[in-house]
This record gives structure tokens, sequence and C-alpha cells, in this order.
């Protein structure tokens, strides 16, 4: 019998999930964003502003879906300085109803305008007085946001410094990105990305997503080296409503992309079928060294699963190297 491992019901949202505006330090209003996006197809923001969350979702409408979130900083202890290693997340509210913010620091190092929306901030009453860098502290802040109505997502690993030491260990997250526009602006790029994506995944962490995301700061211009507008999520969810996206998010009916699409994904008597707009290659990724490469001019493949590889993903390049990259899947569950 055929699986789909992306629904075959519903529609593709097209999704920015790291968002920053004139609330923390970004060049645009939240209703700038919201216009900016929404003329290039988009239907879903997270407005994920340094430090404090505020509630965008009156910007939502019958085509546009705002989602409330923040991005948290955690600093290695020392001044900071371009050598400083850190950890950014981006926590994004389940529902409109998760507003409280938790290991919020009253008196933090507010970035850009966040200290005006300091005094609003409702948190979940645990008090923090500082932050600590490590593993440790980052897992209790993974299992704090999830207890209180938040998704977790891993930012930029390139532009945050960090080495395995410091993101092997931790546990729950919701999604990884694996593409950043601001850090791949500023020539961080994203070397290296999936494959500490797949470390994570070897770590038998399966069920983390893989996030493409603008993190963008910039105005809406033409220049080339701007962030906005280089890497989206497709999010597969019945309808445009708050919690059929972030639901569909926390079940793994997603995938990110810098350009290709991915149409459908389906498994039959362990053999699966991916199809995609037109790519020059299809990469079957797994956890063994059962790896495979599809050339030419693409817009479907086959490929063979076998139930010891661990875990199964697919990558889909297209002519100007631009990927999509799907989550990880049980090949003990699906293979043959």
């Amino acid at each position: 019998m055929k699986e789909y491992l992306l629904p075959r019901t519903g529609r593709f949202y097209k999704a920015n999930l790291h968002a920053h505006t004139t609330v923390s330090d970004g060049k645009m209003t939240p209703a700038e964003v919201k216009k900016a996006y929404k003329a290039r197809g988009y239907a879903v923001v997270a407005f994920t502003d340094h430090d404090v969350m505020v509630d965008q979702t009156a910007l939502s409408d019958a085509d546009f879906l705002a989602l409330n979130g923040w991005e948290l900083a955690i600093n290695e202890a020392r001044p900071w300085s371009h050598a400083a290693r850190t950890y950014h997340f981006s926590l994004i509210a389940e529902s409109p109803e998760a507003d409280r913010q938790v290991f919020f620091l009253p008196r933090g190092d507010f970035r850009g305008n966040a200290g005006q929306y300091a005094a609003a901030v409702r948190t979940t009453g645990e008090t923090v007085y500082a932050y600590n860098y490590s593993p440790i502290f980052a897992n209790r802040l993974i299992r704090a946001a999830h207890a209180a109505g938040f998704l977790v997502f891993y930012n930029h690993p390139n532009y945050s410094l960090q080495t395995g030491d410091d993101f092997l260990p931790l546990e729950g997250l919701d999604g990884m990105e694996i593409h950043n526009g601001a850090s791949y602006s500023w020539g961080f790029g994203d070397d290296g990305n999936t494959t500490r994506f797949d470390r994570m995944l070897r770590r038998g962490h399966t069920s983390i997503l893989p996030i493409a995301a603008d993190d963008n700061h910039a105005a809406d211009t033409e220049d080339p080296a701007n962030e906005l507008f280089t890497g989206f999520m497709m999010i597969k969810a019945d309808t445009l409503s708050y919690t059929a996206i972030t639901s569909a998010l926390k079940a793994g009916h997603a995938y990110a992309s810098q350009g290709p699409e991915i149409y459908e994904l389906s498994v039959e008597e362990g053999r699966v079928h991916i199809a995609t707009s037109e790519v020059r290659e299809i990469l079957l990724r797994t956890g063994d060294r059962g790896a495979e490469r599809r050339f030419g001019q693409l817009t479907e493949a086959d490929f063979n699963i076998r139930r010891d590889m661990g875990y199964f993903r697919f990558e889909a390049v297209d002519a100007h190297g631009k990927r999509a990259v799907t989550r990880a899947y049980d090949a003990a569950r699906f293979g043959r």
C-alpha cells in the first residue's frame, strides 16, 4: 500500500520562519514585511524579533498568516566579539494563546528597538538572572519552551561559530537551519550545514526539520546581496490557519528550499518515489553508506530503501545549485 511521506491532501504554503522588523533591529515594520513577502507568494511569516515577542496576529488575513515568536541568544560568557560563540533559537508559538515568554531577561541587552517593548512582555514566571552558555542550559530552555507551547528552531550554526560539542547534545529541537539568508549574504554561506544536520540525525534526532529561512533585517530593495527571499519552507496543511500550520510543522509535513519544489514523496513496498520541479540531480541521503545520486533533467526518481539504513532523506538540486531538503524518515519502518 502506498504511503505519502508528505500528505497527499491539503496544499503547500510558502513560509519564512525567521524574520526581524523594527520591533528589534530590522529595517521594515511588521506591516511592510507582510507586504513584501505576500507580494512574492509567501503565505506565512513567523515574526521572530530579538528578545521580545510582540503579537502580530492582527496582520493575518485570508491569504496571509502571521505567527508569533522571538529569537533568543545565549552568548559565551566573555565580552561579545567576532570570535564569541552563541546559541540562537527561534521560539514560535504553537497557538496565539501561547503568549508568555520563557527565560526572559528584563534587564537584557536588547537588540535595536526591542527594549521599548520589554515592559509589556508576559512571562511564564520562571526567574532567570543570567544565561549560561552550555548545552545543559540550552536544553533547559528547550524543555521550558515546549512546556509553554513553543516550537524551537536552532539557527545559523555557521554564523554562531559552534562545533559538534555545542549542538550535538541538544535534545528535543523541532528544527535546525540549513540555510540562513542573513549569514549567507554576510559571507558565511551554507557550507557544512547539511553535514551538521546529518550529524544530528545520526545521533538519533530524526524528527528534526531542516529549516531554510531569511533571517531578514534589510529593507525590500533590488540589492542582489539582500538576504530577503533566499530560503523558504513549504508547509503542507489543510488550511491556512494558525494551528493547522504549526501542527503541520510539528508533524514534519514540510520541506526546506532555496528554489526547487517537491510535489510528492511516497513509498510503496520499500521503494520511494519523489516528484519535483525540474532539477539537475536528486540525492538520497541515508544513515549509512547507502547514499545514491541521480543526474539529468529530472522531475522524478525512485529509490529502494533498506530497513537497516537507519534513516533516509532527499535533496533536489537545480541548475543554479539551489536545493530543496526533506526531513529524515525511519528506514526500519518504510524499507524492505
